[in-house]
């Protein structure tokens, strides 16, 4: 509902000689808002929690300009924040990029024949840097009488458009059981389709399922894992969450959650749309309603005989 009052789907259901005025107030409230949120590039301030991180402060400083810069945070929080204040709460997923480059490295072994040189091949990590994907409110599923992703029992990360030869064989497995198939969720089909996309299923698209929280492999026994299931019947990947460290031993569920208006005890929050709701509905309603007296009043009724032969479009 907040999504088609901010895309102007609202008279869509009205009959062709009904007037079609749309005022977009959730549009402009949306817009009005969210430069205020992301015109500005953020100074980031890093704050030392030991005496000896003092002197990394600087070099933290430039390095989270130089990730904003080269991701190009910019457009995406932008779109975060909007989807923020339209839905109330939105999703992005935070995870680690590295580039591994092959050398060919030599060194000397002992054999039998003596001391030989060996040349074998060496990956070398040339480049690592954070990345930040949005995920659309229909793409995460949550329990939502939890109040937080890192607490919940657990959360899941749908795809529905991740083609086959994009999964990583080094994390995932069965891939030669998984076939192209695409599906989406009604939601999902019902927003392509106010769009006028059509819902196409033959796309050579893989859907699945990320799941990251708490699983119990023995009875009794709970522990943090990574589940990815495709296309709802194979098992692609099933480890250990990746970001258990000795610091945090129940690791980091990946995934960055920004709320509008927050309420206590409730996992989804309020956005901008959902108080003016009724009022953009009255507003739309209303100046219809005198439209169409109005045009009532200068087109006359006329009374049709259904028998008379007359085409009342004429």
């Amino acid at each position: 509902k907040f999504y088609e009052l901010y895309r102007l789907f609202e008279t869509r259901d009205r009959q062709p000689w009904q007037s079609k005025l749309f005022i977009p107030k959730a549009f402009e409230v949306v817009e009005k808002i969210a430069p205020r949120l992301t015109a500005h590039n953020p100074k980031f301030i890093a704050v030392p929690k030991t005496a000896q991180a003092n002197e990394f402060v600087s070099v933290i400083q430039d390095y989270l300009q130089y990730i904003w810069e080269e991701k190009d945070l910019r457009v995406k929080l932008r779109d975060l924040a909007k989807a923020m204040l339209i839905y109330g709460t939105a999703f992005a997923k935070v995870n680690w990029e590295q580039e591994i480059s092959e050398k060919r490295s030599k060194e000397d072994q002992e054999t039998e024949e003596g001391e030989m040189e060996v040349e074998f091949l060496e990956e070398e990590v040339i480049r690592e840097v954070p990345s930040f994907e949005l995920v659309d409110i229909f793409d995460f599923l949550i329990d939502p009488r939890e109040t937080d992703v890192q607490s919940a029992f657990g959360v899941i990360h749908k795809r529905d458009h991740i083609l086959k030869v994009e999964l990583d064989p080094e994390v995932y497995f069965n891939l030669d059981s998984v076939q192209d198939k695409r599906e989406v969720d009604s939601d999902k089909v019902q927003k392509h389709s106010d769009l006028g996309i059509s819902s196409t299923y033959e796309d050579p698209y893989v859907s699945i399922k990320e799941y990251w929280g708490l699983f119990e492999e023995k009875e009794g026994q709970l522990k943090e894992r990574v589940i990815t299931v495709a296309n709802d019947s194979t098992l692609i990947r099933y480890e250990e969450n990746p970001f258990i460290t000795e610091e945090r031993p129940k690791g980091i569920r990946p995934f960055v959650v920004a709320k509008d208006q927050p309420v206590p005890g409730e996992f989804y929050a309020i956005g901008e749309v959902e108080p003016i709701q009724s009022l953009q509905i009255e507003i739309n309603t209303l100046r219809n309603q005198r439209m169409d007296n109005v045009n009532l009043g200068i087109n006359q009724i006329w009374r049709v005989d259904p028998d008379s032969g007359i085409n009342p479009s004429q």
